[in-house]
């Protein structure tokens, strides 16, 4: 099964992984708002810095959960055959 099949499905029926998604999402739209804002000060480059260290954590963490349901996944046809 394909990442984003696994992230659609985790995103519906796991509450953690809903909050983490969002949480990236708003990291987003964080970013993009800065970006835009033709703004480049110290202060601004650190927190987008730290903005983007965040959503690379969140990432991370997503994909720890899907490579866990895709092995489960896995397992359980295993099992089946």
């Amino acid at each position: 099964m394909e990442d984003q099949r696994i992230k659609d499905i985790l995103i519906k029926k796991d509450g953690i992984f809903r909050s983490l998604f969002i949480e990236h999402q708003e990291f987003q739209q964080q970013l993009d708002d800065l970006s835009g804002t033709g703004n480049d000060s110290e202060i601004q480059e650190v927190r987008v810095r730290e903005i983007k260290k965040r959503k690379l954590q969140l990432k991370d963490a997503m994909q720890r959960m899907i490579s866990v349901y895709r092995r489960r996944i896995d397992s359980s046809l295993d099992r089946q055959s």
